[in-house]
């Protein structure tokens, strides 16, 4: 019974990686609070580098629909749309924001065997 239950729970655990695309969002100033507008959609968390820069956050995908997410600032609020599909998370490009998806495959790679 205990081997069913891992197996269960190990492929409960692949299912959920795979179900949204995540980001990183980098911004070129320091960014005081974020939050996103609607949390049933979208979750943002800061994320604190070794020297505090307080320049990054992670944006973690709950389910499709459209957002905003607000980087409070020192000098202005900055306003970001998100658009989520099942494939794709879309963020309207913004001057000194940067995205990158947290689990972007380029290319597959071919296993390489060894011993044969």
């Amino acid at each position: 019974m205990k081997k069913i239950i891992l197996i269960f729970s190990i492929f409960l655990i692949s299912l959920q990686a795979y179900g949204f695309e995540d980001c990183i969002i980098l911004s070129d100033v320091k960014i005081n609070s974020v939050y996103s507008k609607d949390e049933n959609i979208a979750v943002v968390k800061p994320f604190f580098t070794i020297d505090n820069s307080k320049e990054t956050i992670i944006l973690k995908v709950k389910s499709e629909g459209n957002t905003k997410i607000i980087l409070e600032t020192d000098n202005n609020d900055i306003e970001i749309d998100v658009n989520i599909t099942d494939e794709t998370t879309n963020l309207t490009p913004i001057e000194g924001i940067t995205f990158f998806p947290i689990d972007f495959v380029s290319e597959p790679k071919k296993p390489i065997l060894r011993g044969k």
